[in-house]
């Protein structure tokens, strides 16, 4: 079914296109603080948009507790201030323009 590329707001303020984390990111974060048989509907009902970002997140914190919630936010955040390092790193500055003379 190929990649899931809805995308989730995070946090607050100017519209930056890092704080938003795909469906798959998320499921992929919150897979190393949890095993729960419980996880794979509550990926299953945001990923269908049955449930938006706040109610999985209050799901969470209800079902599977408020450690795997804190965890996995951490976890979204760290990935994408890591994320940021490598943008800003990878555009070179330009060199200046030679004309011959």
């Amino acid at each position: 079914s190929g990649a899931h590329r809805a995308s989730l707001k995070m946090g607050s303020g100017a519209v930056d296109p890092l704080n938003f984390v795909t469906v798959d990111e998320l499921m992929f974060e919150i897979q190393k603080h949890t095993d729960s048989q419980m996880l794979p509907a509550l990926l299953a009902q945001i990923r269908t948009k049955e449930i938006d970002l706040r109610e999985f997140c209050k799901r969470v914190r209800m079902v599977l507790g408020a450690d795997v919630l804190i965890n996995t936010v951490r976890g979204l955040q760290q990935s994408q201030q890591s994320q940021r390092r490598n943008t800003s790193r990878s555009a070179p500055p330009c060199p200046a323009e030679s004309n011959g003379s």
